[in-house]
C-alpha cells in the first residue's frame, strides 16, 4: 500500500503487507511515538520523485512481525475482538439502559 499516514493505512497494517508511507511535512505524525512505530514497519519517504526506488526496495525487505504488532498495538484497542464487546455493550445497554460498572468495556 502507499499511503499517507491515515487511519485506512494503519487497518491495511493488520494484512501484513508492505507500506510505503509518503511523509508530507505540511502534516507531521501526531506523535513522536507514532513516528517511529511507522519507521519501524514501513517505508517512508518526503518526496513523490522517490516513490519507484523505495516501491522496489520495499518489495525486497520482508515486514518485521514485532514492529508491526507494536505499531496496531499502539493504535487499536481490542484488535480482534471489537466486535465481541460491542455486541456486550450493545446487549448491557438494551437491557439495562446504561454500563453497569461489572461490564468491562
Amino acid at each position: 500500500m502507499i499511503s499517507d499516514h491515515s487511519s485506512v493505512t494503519l487497518e491495511f497494517a493488520v494484512l501484513g503487507r508492505p507500506i510505503l508511507i509518503y511523509r508530507n511535512p505540511l502534516a507531521p505524525f501526531y506523535t513522536a511515538k507514532l513516528e517511529q512505530l511507522w519507521r519501524e514497519t514501513a517505508t517512508v519517504f518526503h518526496e513523490p520523485e522517490e516513490l519507484a526506488e523505495r516501491v522496489s526496495a520495499q518489495l525486497r525487505v520482508p515486514i518485521d512481525p514485532a514492529a508491526r504488532a507494536r505499531l496496531l498495538d499502539y493504535c487499536f484497542d481490542y484488535l480482534g475482538h471489537s466486535a465481541p464487546r460491542a455486541a456486550q455493550a450493545l446487549e448491557s445497554l438494551a437491557s439495562h439502559g446504561f454500563f453497569p460498572p461489572d461490564v468491562d468495556l
